[in-house]
């Protein structure tokens, strides 16, 4: 097979990027830019420099700008056989044997948290914010959101490696670009992820594996106007919040809100016939979440432990271990290890994944 066909062959799919980092430690760069996305993924896979930068036309002067830009982000090391990268890079097949490779450490923990089901419930309900909702609605945010992700990942990180995340251009995170079916609408391998953005205070949230379609952060100027009936957007950001502060402004204080206000966020699940219809959290909640979540950390850690002879071996025998080190690749096990349990809880009915695959939250 040409070359360039094999190329082709290997971007007929889309790669998504995704982070671990803190928020002081995400790096501000865009892999979309440049070819420099598809120029990991090729390295990777073993495609030449020369190779890749004919296939895009490149002259040698443009491919040593974006390989010089992405050595200097540490993303990708110079050797004297060659270049190679620093990120962690999972085709299709390669994921699915993850997903694999994960079940029966998934099956258990499926089995685990069940059990503590009703200890995890009544917890739930001590915090006023998440009590007023049947648990069923909120069931995909707090087990697979609160319990696997989001609120377990850094303490397992701090307990479970013995090395900080590889330090990058002065900021210290892991990458992962993931191959993704180009007819698959859900994120790569349907892995659930936490987004949330500031608004001067206010935190809008969105948890789910389907965060790239129509929500509330990806409104834009056109969007909001046609959304809400507004007439004139001056400031995306600046019409979000003024949005969110009459949102709870209602909730708080009882202020009427704006019949077009109203229907723009049903629209978007945000509000129903009785109200809001996500949960509004506040900073004070963040103990009682922390509570919660340390009610199945052991055994996760525990289960992690019995396996992980299975895992090292399996990160040994994977392209991986030339490419990040094993505690980067423990970090994106993870990933696709709370992604087999939170299916198997949809499977069992004890999560209830809400319309759309997202889970929507505000804390203030």
């Amino acid at each position: 097979m040409k070359t360039s066909q094999a190329i082709a062959e290997a971007l007929q799919n889309t790669y998504e990027v995704k982070f671990i980092a803190g928020d002081k430690d995400r790096p501000r760069y865009n892999l979309g830019e440049k070819k420099l996305k598809e120029i990991l993924v090729l390295l990777t896979l073993g495609f030449k420099v020369e190779e890749i930068a004919a296939h895009f036309g490149m002259d040698e002067g443009a491919m040593t700008e974006r390989l010089a830009f992405l050595e200097k982000e540490g993303l990708v090391q110079k050797t004297k056989t060659g270049v190679i990268t620093r990120v962690m890079v999972v085709p299709l097949m390669e994921g699915e044997g993850l997903l694999e490779e994960a079940t029966p450490l998934a099956e258990e923990m499926v089995h685990m948290m069940e059990a503590r089901l009703l200890t995890i419930k009544e917890e739930v309900a001590m915090i006023p914010a998440l009590a007023t909702f049947p648990f069923e609605k909120i069931s995909f945010l707090v087990l697979s959101g609160m319990l696997l992700d989001f609120l377990q990942i850094g303490p397992l990180q701090e307990e479970c490696l013995q090395e900080a995340l590889p330090l990058r251009n002065g900021k210290r995170y892991t990458i992962a670009i993931l191959e993704k079916d180009a007819s698959q609408a859900e994120e790569s391998f349907g892995i659930p992820g936490n987004r949330v953005e500031l608004f001067n205070g206010l935190i809008f949230g969105i948890y789910g594996k389907n965060r790239r379609g129509e929500n509330f952060l990806n409104l834009g100027r056109n969007d909001l106007q046609e959304l809400f009936s507004i007439e004139a957007v001056d400031s995306v950001k600046a019409e979000k919040k003024r949005l969110l502060e009459k949102l709870l402004a209602r909730k708080e204080k009882d202020l009427p809100l704006d019949e077009n206000i109203k229907e723009g966020f049903r629209a978007l699940g945000i509000m129903d016939e009785k109200g809001i219809a996500i949960p509004v959290l506040a900073r004070k909640d963040e103990a009682a979440l922390a509570k919660i979540a340390r009610l199945v950390r052991q055994d996760i850690k525990e289960i992690l432990s019995r396996y992980e002879e299975e895992i090292k071996a399996g990160y040994g025998l994977t392209l991986w271990n030339h490419h990040v080190t094993y505690e980067e690749f423990f970090l994106w096990f993870y990933h696709f290890f709370y992604t087999v349990v939170t299916e198997g809880l949809i499977a069992r009915k004890t999560i209830r994944l809400p319309k759309g695959g997202n889970a929507q939250y505000i804390v203030r």
